[in-house]
């Protein structure tokens, strides 16, 4: 990844014309305006370990993918990073994605209420954050990715993100409908 790929935040953002604008659009109506930027730099900020992964990611890394609506993060499973992504969760007033206006809170003590799912979609002030816990295609999320991860600077913060390869393997074994779509223009067919 050049220099400029690595420090571009023009790369992270939710705006401008792209081929699923509306949907961004419908998104950026009901939640917060996606500023991916400040997410990452909260979450580093309190020191939680995650490897950075989904449409951001392959932002970062330059691929032809649609913009993306929010920040996916596989996080590291010790306990103590449990508990400073609940501190971010608290500081940031993270509420679950709901029909509610703006999601519903839940407790972030004990982390053993919430880290049993496998994602969490969550609404921040600063747009729309899933957790996955172990993301399709990993058996231990954070740990099988962290290895092969890149580690890349953004406007001063270190954050660790999934190579272009982790990206079309996490993409090949979800095999939702828009993953395959994502791989298809990704790969030109």
């Amino acid at each position: 990844m050049s220099d400029k790929k690595k420090s571009d935040s023009k790369k992270l953002s939710a705006t401008g014309e792209t081929e699923n604008a509306a949907n961004v659009e419908q998104i950026n109506d009901k939640f917060p305006v996606l500023n991916d930027l400040k997410i990452l730099r909260q979450l580093r900020r309190r020191g939680v370990k995650f490897v950075l992964i989904g449409g951001t990611a392959a932002k970062l890394h330059g691929l032809n993918v649609p913009e993306t609506v929010d920040v996916d993060i596989a996080p590291e499973m010790s306990a103590s990073n449990l508990e400073r992504l609940a501190a971010f969760f608290e500081a940031e007033d993270a509420r679950l994605i709901t029909a509610e206006e703006n999601g519903t809170w839940f407790p972030r003590w004990p982390v053993e209420n919430w880290m049993q799912y496998s994602t969490l979609h969550l609404v921040t002030p600063n747009g729309l954050l899933d957790v996955v816990f172990r993301p399709a295609g990993t058996q231990n999320g954070y740990s099988d990715l962290a290895p092969q991860s890149e580690t890349i600077a953004l406007e001063g913060e270190t954050v660790r993100i999934i190579s272009v390869e982790q990206w079309v393997s996490l993409k090949e074994a979800a095999k939702r409908p828009k993953d395959l779509d994502h791989l298809r223009q990704h790969f030109g067919n």
